[in-house]
């Protein structure tokens, strides 16, 4: 939450009520299934995790992720 008070500009448009609604009902439909369920159908893949990241793991830490997805690529 502490996060949420860093970013000043540039920040998201507010969402609708309808958008809400149906960011909750997928959380209720998907919010229960198995982890990391993507990386188990791709072979070869691994579950690499950045502290404090959320989605933006790629952006905040892309010196990290850059060398790991080409060398994945490359496989």
């Amino acid at each position: 939450m502490e996060r949420l008070k860093e970013r000043t500009s540039d920040r998201d448009m507010p969402f609708s009520n309808k958008a809400f609604s149906r960011q909750l009902k997928a959380i209720q439909r998907f919010g229960h299934s198995a982890p990391w369920d993507v990386h188990q159908r791709i072979k070869g893949s691994a579950v690499i995790t950045f502290p404090n990241s959320g989605h933006g793991g790629i952006f905040q830490y892309w010196e990290k992720f850059g060398p790991i997805a080409a060398k994945f690529n490359a496989a």
